[in-house]
């Protein structure tokens, strides 16, 4: 194996280590389009991904702090715990010039994590 394959196998070690071992590509590439244009909004990441406004939604808030209560229903069935939390990687505020739309930015955690994810994919 080439020493660019066995960095890019150390970045993805890295990343289910430190995020989640079932961290799906698809966030990983939202999470690095982020990275790459902070500030961008939810329109925009649909586009530039390709992908449908209720995925890219979903997607970004388990990648930020995202807490939700869970329905009365659910606590009742088992179904999920108290509360849940996100990978707090992102945070959505309004756009700066259309407070409709939502912008995308990263977390200081977030920061941390894309440093030490280029630093195993470039073996620094």
């Amino acid at each position: 194996m080439n020493t660019k394959s066995q960095n890019l196998e150390a970045a993805m070690r890295f990343v289910r280590d430190e995020i989640a071992n079932d961290f799906p590509s698809q966030h990983l590439l939202l999470f690095l389009t982020v990275a790459n244009n902070e500030g961008i909004t939810m329109p925009q990441l649909e586009e530039e991904l390709g992908i449908q406004q209720g995925v890219v939604s979903r997607s970004v808030k388990k990648l930020s702090l995202y807490m939700r209560e869970p329905t009365a229903q659910e606590l009742n069935d088992g179904l999920v715990e108290k509360k849940k939390a996100g990978h707090d990687l992102l945070r959505v505020e309004p756009d700066l010039y259309n407070r409709k739309v939502h912008a995308v930015y990263l977390t200081k955690r977030g920061k941390d994590i894309l440093n030490r994810f280029i630093e195993c994919v470039y073996g620094e």
